[in-house]
């Protein structure tokens, strides 16, 4: 799974940071420039990675590139909390800011496409946790539907899209989207999602990343997997184990090699 990213830092043993937020004129909002995919920071070498995942190991996995989506691409632009408070100070500012970032979200999708991925969509920001049903349903979902729908054009399939936190109570504006599948973060319960979406969306998730691929042990990850494929393996458009969000870089390889055996241990035994 490759990222994209541009005018980030890191360090070693840490995720990528934005170095500063931009200053934007929401009244000059073509000033800020759209990527260009083939050049710009980091996205060329993003790019590179996928298709150096594609030559190497595409016949024996499948390889993924993830585009955030519109409304947590502005969110890091301009700073998360910046950009929270304004979309009760200045919406109409912040709608041209979200058109604007959009189509910078669309050319990374394009050169992913380009390489014969279908791109996978985190919103992080639009969770549950942050901002009200109302305002996901104005500020994060048209253009959420602008990027599915370019993507359904192109590749003739549906992306997946994870948002981070709760989104239950965003869940019946979800529904709205074409989507192949739905990935809960661990705050969520997936029985209840498959309940709910089940008929709509494959769903994936949801293990716990911290107090368990972080800090379990063998006998907490077998646990918790064998949970989740418990509520989940019957889900009528399919489900997908996996882990609530990005498994933390400090995570010990022999907790995801755990896993892995818990996956095929409890799911063989639905099998049967």
């Amino acid at each position: 799974m490759i990222r994209s990213s541009r005018g980030f830092r890191s360090s070693t043993g840490s995720y990528p940071y934005v170095k500063k937020c931009v200053e934007i004129d929401y009244d000059n909002i073509d000033l800020l420039p759209i990527c260009d995919s083939k050049s710009d920071g980091r996205l060329p070498l993003f790019l590179e990675g996928v298709q150096i995942l594609i030559d190497e190991v595409s016949g024996e996995v499948s390889v993924g590139s993830s585009v955030a989506g519109p409304f947590s691409t502005a969110a890091t632009v301009i700073g998360t909390e910046k950009f929270l408070k304004d979309l009760r100070k200045n919406p109409e500012g912040v709608h041209r800011l979200l058109n604007r970032v959009t189509k910078s979200v669309l050319n990374y999708m394009d050169a992913v496409m380009n390489l014969g991925i279908v791109p996978s969509i985190p919103d992080t920001v639009a969770s549950g946790t942050l901002i009200s049903t109302k305002t996901f349903r104005e500020f994060a979902l048209p253009y959420l539907e602008t990027c599915v729908e370019h993507i359904r054009n192109r590749m003739g399939r549906e992306p997946a899209l994870h948002i981070c936190g709760t989104t239950k109570k965003h869940w019946m504006e979800i529904k709205k989207l074409n989507l192949s599948a739905l990935s809960l973060d661990n705050i969520d319960d997936i029985g209840e999602a498959c309940e709910i979406l089940g008929n709509k969306f494959c769903i994936i998730g949801n293990v716990d990343p911290v107090n368990v691929m972080l800090n379990g042990t063998r006998e907490s990850i077998h646990r918790e997997v064998k949970k989740c494929i418990d509520k989940a393996y019957n889900n009528p458009k399919g489900f997908v184990l996996a882990t609530g969000c990005d498994i933390p870089i400090n995570a010990s390889p022999k907790n995801i090699e755990y896993f892995m055996e818990a996956a095929r241990l409890y799911s063989r035994f639905k099998e049967k």
